[in-house]
């Protein structure tokens, strides 16, 4: 299920920039920007000798940058997917140095490196006991693609599609967030 809305939304994107090409009309984006996104996430975790397992959790999203031009944009990009079940936590998240290219007013793709930390914890005992739960580092990497449905002078409301792939030592990880997503510009 998951690769046909993953196919889906790409044909979306992939319709939407080639029609959007022939009336681009580019708003005043310069200077600082920052984006705030949040929606449904799922991560799996594919550790060695062990199952994959696909979980599904609240994902955020927060960019902070600034425009290169009027469609290219460098950013610091954070990407968080973590869930809960019962006192236990498990999170994935990516610190990333993101580019953002605008193809239009209405389509963007954005691209990015950087660290990723997994890690696994149990609220109580970090609270109570002062232990850490398990927590890896490793390499993450990240393809975002949205669509603007509100566009003014300064900002954008968007719905974006974001995957991160992130490799540990030991294991890999892959992330796919659909987020409601405001930029200032």
């Amino acid at each position: 299920m998951s690769r046909t809305i993953t196919s889906g939304l790409l044909a979306i994107f992939l319709v939407t920039a080639w029609t959007g090409l022939a009336q681009a009309q580019v708003h005043q984006r310069n200077g600082f920007t920052l984006e705030l996104g949040i929606g449904p996430s799922a991560f799996q975790v594919f550790p060695s000798g062990h199952d994959k397992r696909y979980e599904f959790c609240p994902g955020v999203t927060i960019s902070l940058g600034g425009f290169l031009n009027e469609s290219m944009a460098l950013m610091f990009h954070m990407h968080i997917a973590a869930r809960t079940d019962g006192f236990s936590m498990e999170a994935l998240s990516v610190a990333q140095l993101h580019f953002q290219y605008w193809f239009n007013d209405w389509v963007f793709l954005s691209s990015g490196a950087g660290m990723a930390i997994y890690s696994i914890g149990d609220a109580f005992q970090e609270a109570f006991l002062g232990t850490k739960g398990e927590e890896k580092t490793g390499f993450g990497l990240s393809l975002r693609t949205g669509f603007s449905f509100g566009n003014w002078e300064n900002h954008s409301l968007r719905v974006a599609l974001e995957l991160v792939w992130c490799v540990f030592e030991n294991m890999n990880a892959l992330a796919e967030t659909i987020t409601f997503e405001w930029q200032w510009f």
